[in-house]
């Protein structure tokens, strides 16, 4: 199976939590937002700090098993945030690897609102601009906070449907 499809079954139905998360009813964003499948952190300065927190006190981790990964994890992905032309936007990386000059690579897995920074193509971009990552372990999704703290915005009916439809399960 692709990464980036065992990372992202559901890109189209990100945007609904996208709606749930950032405060707008889908029927307000964009078109190209609706079905973008990326998740906007909400303007709250205590969500992104929160967020912002466990990324960087738990980024030595996925760092730590990207280098030497164990034979359960099976899959690693880091979001960042990307601007061009005074406007920014919020996608993830598959494969990521670090370098030895602060850098991080990898490939584009979700559109962005960005003409330069197309699906599928690889980005290099600074460890700073990393704001949350992923890994699959054993079939649980380690990390990945902006999409927990997301979940928790849904009704239990939406998050149990939405949760049944994904390849892995999240810890609690």
């Amino acid at each position: 199976m692709v990464l980036s499809k065992l990372l992202f079954p559901l890109n189209h139905r990100w945007s609904y939590l996208s709606a749930k998360i950032s405060g707008n009813r889908p029927l307000d964003l964009p078109a190209d937002e609706i079905h973008a499948g990326h998740l906007l952190l909400p303007e709250d300065p205590l969500y992104t700090d929160w967020i912002h927190y466990r990324v960087a006190s738990t980024l030595p981790y996925f760092k730590s098993s990207l280098l030497s990964p164990a034979p359960h994890q099976q899959g690693f992905a880091v979001k960042v945030r990307v601007a061009c032309k005074g406007r920014e936007a919020y996608t993830w990386i598959t494969y990521p690897s670090f370098d030895d000059h602060g850098h991080i690579a990898g490939i584009v897995a979700n559109r962005t609102r960005l003409a330069p920074f197309r699906k599928k193509e690889k980005i290099i971009m600074p460890v700073s601009a990393i704001t949350d990552w992923m890994i699959i372990e054993n079939g649980y999704l380690t990390g990945a906070y902006s999409i927990h703290k997301g979940l928790n915005t849904i009704s239990a009916w939406q998050k149990t449907k939405l949760l049944r439809l994904l390849p892995y399960k999240l810890m609690t």
